[in-house]
């Protein structure tokens, strides 16, 4: 009775401190999103412009990014009791294929709660029609005639599934990080560093760097000016691209986790 009652309450501080985190996280979304809304309705633009805001570099670098590794850093990998009495696993990698999933569902979680606040707040102050705003013609479409031939509907679903596996890609990297140091903290600031890397690297024109890191891979408008085709180059190569670092840092993951003592990850989570 003594150790029921003690995995009761160590289980209702896990759900009361989650609950606090939940709304944590849920505030900064709020608010950033709404400073985004206040930027695209100053500048005229429709719901497509302020979807493809998320994927913009600032936007993305020193937003969404960081709010998607802080909650990362709060909520996963997932790890209270219920797990440990409810799967029987067969091995580590069996542990191991569990912990990707949830990285890739929590993922998806995270964008679909961003992109629903970003609809619930512009619904009455945005047009929803699927034609380019004077915004987007002014800025993107003069200087890429390619833009002309997909809807801006296309453009933002195009976009945001890059971003999907660009989050996904940074929660591989994340986990990967935390399984050589045992730290939440250290595997965020690794990522967070990559991050800068390649936001400076776009900043300042590094081409022969910013070709290989992720953030070209997730804005339609930086894939035109380089003159790229958007079903071609664009977005069926950042597929492949995403794949393939999402399968490499899977197999780092997976042999780093090997070498571990899975008790001690479980109880540090």
């Amino acid at each position: 009775m003594g150790e029921l009652k003690v995995i009761h309450n160590e289980s209702f501080k896990k759900l009361f401190f989650y609950k606090k985190g939940y709304i944590f996280i849920f505030l900064l979304i709020f608010f950033y999103s709404l400073y985004l809304l206040a930027t695209i309705v100053q500048m005229e633009g429709n719901i497509y412009d302020y979807l493809l805001q998320l994927t913009e570099l600032h936007p993305m670098h020193y937003g969404v990014t960081p709010l998607f590794l802080i909650a990362l850093t709060l909520f996963l990998p997932p790890n209270n009791i219920d797990h440990y009495l409810m799967i029987r696993f067969k091995n580590k990698t069996h542990w191991y294929n569990m912990q990707v999933f949830y990285l890739g569902r929590f993922t998806l979680l995270f964008l679909v709660i961003f992109i629903l606040v970003m609809f619930l707040q512009s619904f009455l102050s945005l047009s929803f029609h699927n034609e380019w705003s004077e915004f987007a013609q002014l800025n993107y479409i003069k200087e890429t005639g390619d833009l002309k031939k997909i809807s801006p509907l296309t453009a933002a679903i195009f976009s945001l599934i890059l971003l999907w596996f660009n989050l996904f890609l940074k929660s591989l990297i994340f986990y990967s990080a935390y399984l050589i140091k045992g730290s939440r903290f250290f595997a965020l600031f690794i990522v967070f560093l990559l991050s800068e890397l390649n936001s400076v690297s776009l900043l300042s024109y590094w081409d022969n760097l910013s070709v290989f890191l992720p953030f070209n891979y997730v804005n339609v408008f930086i894939s035109l000016f380089h003159g790229e085709t958007i079903f071609g180059d664009f977005f069926y190569g950042g597929l492949i691209y995403y794949l393939v670092l999402s399968i490499f840092f899977f197999i780092v993951g997976l042999l780093l986790f090997k070498k571990s003592d899975i008790e001690k990850y479980k109880a540090q989570w």
